[in-house]
């Protein structure tokens, strides 16, 4: 494992976790309402 690779892998990690949190607000933003 390269360097570039190491890095290309910890990106896509922290956009999964992005969009996680940010389909959880949505939800919560739903079913508050």
């Amino acid at each position: 494992m390269d360097n570039r690779t190491v890095k290309t892998h910890s990106l896509k990690g922290t956009i999964y976790l992005n969009v996680r949190q940010y389909t959880t607000v949505l939800v919560t933003e739903i079913v508050m309402k």
